[in-house]
């Protein structure tokens, strides 16, 4: 679990400039907050 972990949420570094630009704003800012979220333990 934790390799699988490691391999989803330590990947690049990606900013949404564009959708950030036209307005769009995310619940989440970050994709482990989001998984924590929807996915509870």
């Amino acid at each position: 679990r934790e390799m699988a972990d490691e391999a989803l949420l330590a990947g690049a570094r990606v900013l949404p400039r564009k959708l950030e630009q036209r307005g769009f704003r995310f619940r989440f800012a970050e994709l482990s907050r989001a998984l924590a979220h929807y996915l509870p333990r």
